[in-house]
């Protein structure tokens, strides 16, 4: 099983480790690990000082989200979640709702625990989506 250390971590070498499942993807003009998977977009990023990979997913806000609501949501959400964090954010063009998850590669990380950890992301991102819908918020 290739572990990599880190220094050798990257967006690209992440890509190299991937299961079956999360072979659909790119890599995009800001350079993140784009993942199509079961209609959800997964975003896996590194940072600069290579000390946490954090993996994220974003959805347009409906434009009858109010900023209150959105902070209700939010909220329910991240009283109810320990890993995943869920925020609202308002700009002048669009209203964005984005939910992340950081994982530490102290050690290195593996096929293992990088597609374990992409699993359980997978499946709070497709959760807090339904209630999304549930909501009406996107």
């Amino acid at each position: 099983m290739k572990t990599l250390e880190k220094e050798d971590v990257s967006v690209d070498t992440i890509q190299e480790l991937l299961d079956e499942k999360f072979k659909d993807n790119e890599i995009d003009e800001d350079n993140d690990l784009a993942i199509h998977v079961d209609g959800v977009h997964l975003y896996v990023m590194v940072d600069e000082d290579k000390s946490v990979i954090r993996f994220n997913t974003r959805w347009q806000a409906a434009d009858t989200l109010s900023e209150n609501r959105a902070a209700r949501i939010m909220n329910v959400w991240n009283n109810s979640k320990m890993f995943s964090t869920a925020y609202f954010w308002k700009t002048d063009e669009k209203n964005i709702i984005m939910l992340d998850f950081y994982i530490t590669f102290e050690g290195g990380i593996n096929e293992v625990n990088l597609n374990d950890s992409l699993k359980w992301f997978l499946g709070s991102t497709l959760e807090f989506n339904d209630r999304l819908k549930d909501e009406d918020a996107i």
